[in-house]
């Protein structure tokens, strides 16, 4: 059993003691999960109580700041439904997540912040529900980077009791996956509005991380008592730090031997694409990441003496010396000393996107100048000068750029645009360090931010110099507001994805109702040459194809027009020999 555990494909590994486990029985397994449902709902009553006060408290803050008694009176109507409903909110909260682990039990459990968009191509999904969707991924997130190690621990104890199956957050009852989506659904039973709903969510937030670490802990050390898994431990890989060493590929965690370069031995595994979406990318990017060690481990080590030691263009492994074990303190380059180097970066690059050019087209932002600029950074500095940037560092940057290298190769991308999404790549790559799902989550904001872009790009930019709704400019906008906002916090991406996603709505929505005012003109058009050619047919079978006066073939064009006593004086004062006025009437319209 725990050896199922021990292979799992992440970098961390699970060291247990060699003496058997004893197979867990299926009662034994459901008196477990009955104490971990009673411990997580335990926790969570007592936490949602104090999360119901310090909202009541968020919403009267909102009012005394009001700007209009309609706002005031949204949000105090808000209020008095949380006040009266709050027992009912609670039972709901606490029964959604303990159905989690009758779910876990049945192998049922998969949980996913989904917004129902997806599928790479421009949908008219809900803005409340995008925001929403956003806002408690992004709660995730920052939980499961903060308490990596017991929620680690806490999937590998559950992994037992779920016959020895892996198990992920989104399949773990306890997870703080688990405690977001069950707020989710019983804020469902209050009429939100996006202002209010935000404020919950906000207030949450500041509970969130309380919460799953009492859960986590308690089940954890329950767990560990009840002799599942007692002596495992957390044993974070040699390079790179723990979070980004999570998404490495299994082999990359074992170090090579002394003096001998590493490598990949044999083939690496192709994901199975019919995997779930998360899977699927987690997957994929440790078959790229084992990929990255087996090449940087043939690269031939650098000469000694050469200063700083970074990837270049003409030396694009010297970042990384094969066979040379632990790398000592004070020789690599720490994160925030990467960080300041490509904050000064984007800042460049803000100056090139926001300033006004008045000799043509902005000009592609060269990304092999990347690693130049950032070695010249370091060899500036005195901190830095005989520093090189870790292996896990590097491949981080390799994998942003082979992001960005596939997106400007698209055909379909006119130049102006690629010129313009290449200056996102410096944003991108500070946030790739900073947050760990940038790579692994398909719906991760920033990942939707540049497909957005792109796609608008490719519908209303043409390579001619045509642009519709003024999509360059915004574009451009949001471009420039992300090199002069974004700093280290997601939610600046996020909100620029929501306001973008808004704008590309709205002229979807006007493209539609134009199409469709434009397809019920001409079928009015075609029902008219229709009725007219049927008129003309009734006619001429009613007078015997005899030749009709003018002013009657004008009636039967148009009769809305014609005033029937005019005809009738035209036609009396006629001087033809034909049928009376009274009588062509008759003929046509009798």
């Amino acid at each position: 059993m725990s050896r199922l555990i021990r292979t799992d494909a992440s970098s961390q590994k699970a060291e247990v003691d060699s003496t058997p486990a004893v197979p867990l029985t299926s009662d034994h397994i459901v008196t477990h999960l009955k104490k971990c449902q009673a411990i997580a709902s335990e926790h969570a009553k007592v936490a949602f109580q104090l999360y119901l006060r310090n909202l009541d408290e968020a919403f009267s803050q909102e009012m005394d700041g009001a700007k209009s008694n309609q706002e005031v009176s949204e949000i105090s109507g808000i209020q008095r439904l949380f006040r009266r409903n709050q027992h009912e909110l609670e039972r709901y909260y606490c029964g959604y997540i303990a159905e989690g682990f009758v779910k876990f039990k049945k192998k049922d459990l998969h949980t996913e912040l989904q917004s129902g968009g997806g599928g790479g191509e421009l949908s008219l999904v809900d803005n409340d529900e995008l925001e929403e969707t956003i806002a408690l991924s992004t709660m995730v997130q920052k939980v499961d980077v903060l308490y990596a190690e017991p929620i680690w621990a806490l999937n590998q104890r559950f992994a037992i009791l779920n016959g020895g199956e892996q198990v992920i957050e989104a399949s773990n009852p306890a997870a703080p996956i688990q405690l977001c989506e069950s707020l989710r659904r019983a804020l469902r039973l209050i009429p939100l509005t996006s202002k209010t709903k935000n404020t919950a969510y906000r207030v949450y937030e500041q509970r969130l991380s309380q919460l799953a670490k009492n859960v986590i802990d308690d089940i954890n050390d329950y767990l560990k008592q009840a002799g599942v898994l007692p002596n495992l431990r957390y044993t974070p890989p040699r390079a790179g730090p723990p979070v980004q060493a999570r998404a490495a590929d299994t082999a990359a965690a074992s170090p090579a031997p002394q003096g001998q370069p590493l490598s990949h031995h044999g083939p690496i595994p192709v994901p199975d694409p019919s995997l779930p979406s998360p899977q699927y990318q987690s997957a994929l990017l440790q078959a790229i990441r084992g990929l990255q060690n087996s090449m940087r481990g043939g690269a031939p080590a650098p000469a000694g003496g050469e200063g700083i030691q970074i990837a270049t263009g003409e030396n694009p492994f010297a970042a990384f010396i094969p066979g040379s074990g632990p790398i000592g303190p004070g020789v690599v380059i720490s994160a925030d000393q990467l960080m300041g180097a490509l904050q000064a970066l984007q800042g460049n690059a803000a100056g090139v996107v926001g300033s006004p050019l008045d000799t043509g087209a902005l000009p592609p932002m060269d990304l092999g100048q990347v690693l130049n600029s950032l070695a010249v950074q370091f060899q500036q500095s005195k901190a830095t000068r005989d520093s090189k940037v870790s292996p896990a560092d590097m491949h981080t940057i390799d994998l942003v750029g082979m992001v960005f290298e596939y997106m400007l190769k698209d055909e379909n991308l006119p130049d102006s645009v690629k010129a313009l999404l290449s200056y996102m790549h410096t944003p991108f790559l500070k946030l790739a360090f900073i947050d760990p799902g940038f790579f692994e989550q398909p719906e991760h904001p920033a990942r939707m931010l540049l497909n957005s872009l792109a796609e608008a790009g490719i519908r209303w930019v043409g390579n001619d110099g045509t642009v519709q709704h003024d999509m360059y400019n915004k574009i451009k906008d949001v471009v420039d507001r992300v090199l002069r906002d974004f700093k280290n916090d997601v939610r600046v991406i996020t909100e620029l994805l929501l306001e973008f996603n808004t704008y590309t709505k709205n002229i979807v929505r006007r493209q539609e109702l134009m199409e469709k005012r434009a397809a019920e003109k001409a079928q009015g058009e075609e029902r008219l040459r229709e009725v007219k050619l049927r008129v003309n047919d009734e006619v001429r079978r009613r007078t015997d194809d005899r030749e009709l006066p003018p002013l009657c073939s004008c009636l039967r064009c148009n009769p809305g027009r014609i005033i029937c006593p005019l005809l009738c004086c035209a036609m009396a004062r006629s001087r033809t020999n034909g049928p009376t006025p009274w009588r062509w009437w008759t003929i046509c319209y009798g």
